[in-house]
């Protein structure tokens, strides 16, 4: 799991600094001030990281390719979240796709608090050069309640099509 600031964590952090700036005119206060917000600051990240580290271990992602597709012919790409059951989630998936693939980079938004646990998402490829593609692992993108973190995590689905001349790939 990785972490990166979040756009609120940010926020509250340039918020803390400016009340520091009390403590020009009142040091004994100022340093209250800065004491306090950089504990609450502390604990709201903390707070975010165990949320978010609960959320991704009850994540599932599969994924799904046809074997054989044509030559710069679409076919679907889909991917399979499930959540566990208590689980109230809502982000951002990205895969790692061929470097010959259109589209190379898209995000998916996700919410599976909507759909009972589980949501399918498809997406369409074309990959124009013949030969064997693999794919690379899923990411998920979560964001905290407060917003003070962000967390990320692959998610290994191998996966390959074998992309044959368009003749061939129909029959």
């Amino acid at each position: 799991m990785r972490l990166r600031p979040g756009r609120n964590l940010l926020w509250a952090v340039s918020g803390v600094g400016a009340i520091s700036l009390i403590g020009l005119a009142a040091p004994a206060a100022g340093w209250t001030m800065l004491a306090a917000g950089i504990t609450a600051c502390g604990a709201i990240a903390v707070r975010d990281y165990l949320y978010l580290r609960r959320q991704l271990q009850s994540l599932t992602v599969a994924r799904s390719l046809p074997t054989i597709a044509g030559r710069n012919l679409p076919f679907r790409s889909q991917w399979t979240l499930t959540a566990a059951q208590d689980c109230v989630v809502s982000g951002q998936l990205r895969d790692e796709v061929p470097t010959v693939s259109s589209p190379r980079l898209t995000v998916h938004r996700f919410d599976l608090s909507r759909t009972a646990g589980q949501q399918t998402i498809n997406q369409e490829l074309r990959i124009p050069v013949r030969g064997r593609h693999e794919f690379g692992p899923v990411w998920l993108r979560l964001e905290g309640p407060a917003k003070f973190l962000e967390a990320q995590r692959p998610f290994d689905c191998p996966g390959a099509v074998k992309v044959l001349p368009e003749q061939y790939a129909s029959r």
